[in-house]
């Protein structure tokens, strides 16, 4: 992971077809993001995943496939924009 995450901040990994997001939380540094992450994929219950494991260390989300085969991981971090809150969005 990279950058400093910010309260709201929304870190997203695509995996074998799986969606994951994490928003973090008031206080949160990469660890804790990681740690969210890597528990999403283990214990999110997601049939897409059930053939990968993950782990947090020191920062960084670490992926493997336990059959060993190749595989492709897309991540994105959506920055919350400061000043904004709820009564700044509209539902239509």
């Amino acid at each position: 992971l990279t950058g400093t995450p910010v309260t709201g901040d929304s870190y997203r990994i695509d995996l074998n077809g799986a969606t994951i997001i994490h928003v973090t939380g008031t206080g949160e540094g990469r660890d804790a993001v990681a740690r969210a992450l890597a528990n999403s994929v283990n214990n999110g219950g997601l049939a897409a995943l059930a053939n990968f494991a993950a782990v947090a260390d020191a920062g960084a989300l670490v992926i493997v496939k336990r059959d060993g085969g190749p595989f492709a991981v897309a991540y994105s971090i959506t920055r919350w924009m400061s000043g904004w809150s709820s009564a700044n969005w509209s539902m239509w």
